[in-house]
């Protein structure tokens, strides 16, 4: 009897199965992968990994999206297929569209960086159409044909039977969609990248910290050494009164340039300060070459051509648009017109 009672429930559990498969089924779904905190500049970064999914045989049209940021900033968002959704709004921490058709098996995706994040920041997502709401997509979620073979299954009464095999295409599933949210392999990639970085971000903020902590020197007192060491202690007290709170780089180079033309017979100690200061690791390179140029001007007052263009050559590798922009401004600054003023207003 058993021989005859089991392939008749096989059949009809086959039967169902492909009646269940192959009826017309809207469906959609979402899933979300967040980061860790990461420094960065200002306060703390994060970013978000979501995928929309048609998870029904049959095409889903005008579907409404809302992703919301609690507690963040949004930054950027690059999405797998720009094509396949309308921005309506994205403001400071939601972004709104539509994605006029989604067909079966179709997904997009979207990586969201967020700043002033913390803890407690998270992204919701809603997306609808007529006759569907997408599900949030889970280890535990299972699709609806799914459920519907269930049932039969069990009223057969051959529950042991099949439990290995639901557990095994169950397992199989969770397995899959564990290890990729979507069928997206620039998302993907890029989210490796960005994993790979947080680590290296991190030491970086510690290793800041730890010098901090233990008073590294600031560009004021690099300065402070660097004039000291050229022999230019006594321009530190003006340079101070001049500077008001901190010491930028540009300005300390004016500040050498008007005291050189004051005091031109220190003038190889000045365009050595100049170049020191331009060569501190942390210097910006508009502030590098600036320096760089004015240590070519006072070469070149001093008679030096070939010393001022090989100043001039280093600035414009240095930093090329600076240079464009101050040579184009040269004839303009006239160091004999400043010297003069210099001589009438500043009390020797």
């Amino acid at each position: 009897m058993i021989q005859f009672i089991i392939p008749a429930a096989l059949a009809f559990i086959v039967g169902l199965s492909l009646w269940a498969i192959k009826r017309e089924r809207y469906s959609l779904g979402y899933a979300i992968v967040e980061s860790d905190l990461f420094p960065r500049e200002g306060g703390s970064g994060k970013y978000f990994v979501c995928a929309l999914r048609n998870n029904g045989n049959r095409a889903v049209e005008n579907i409404s999206i809302k992703m919301d940021i609690s507690h963040g900033v949004i930054d950027s968002v690059e999405y797998s297929n720009s094509r396949l959704l309308n921005v309506s709004e994205q403001a400071i921490s939601v972004i709104r569209g539509i994605v006029p058709l989604l067909n079966p098996k179709e997904e997009i995706g979207a990586i969201i960086t967020i700043k002033d994040a913390n803890e407690e920041s998270a992204l919701n997502v809603e997306a609808r159409a007529i006759g569907v709401t997408a599900v949030k997509r889970n280890a535990e979620s299972m699709p609806e044909y799914l459920k519907t073979l269930l049932v039969p299954v069990i009223a057969i009464g051959i529950v042991v039977t099949f439990v290995s095999l639901w557990s095994t295409y169950t397992q199989s599933r969770v397995t899959q969609s564990l290890e990729k949210i979507g069928d997206f392999k620039a998302l993907s990639t890029d989210l490796d990248k960005r994993a790979k970085n947080l680590e290296e971000l991190k030491r970086e903020a510690e290793e800041r910290h730890r010098k901090e902590e233990q008073g590294e020197p600031r560009k004021e007192q690099i300065i402070f050494s660097t004039l000291n060491r050229a022999g230019l202690s006594h321009v530190l007290p003006s340079l101070i009164n001049v500077s008001g709170e901190g010491l930028p780089f540009w300005k300390t180079g004016l500040h050498l340039m008007h005291s050189y033309l004051l005091d031109k017979k220190n003038a190889r100690k000045y365009i050595h300060a100049l170049e020191q200061l331009s060569n501190i690791d942390f210097i910006a390179p508009s502030s590098k070459g600036f320096l760089l140029y004015l240590a070519g001007k006072i070469e070149k007052a001093e008679g030096n051509t070939d010393a001022a263009i090989k100043y001039y050559e280093m600035c414009k590798k240095a930093a090329p648009l600076m240079h464009d922009y101050l040579m184009a401004q040269d004839p303009a600054y006239d160091l004999n017109a400043i010297k003069k003023w210099l001589s009438k207003n500043i009390q020797k």
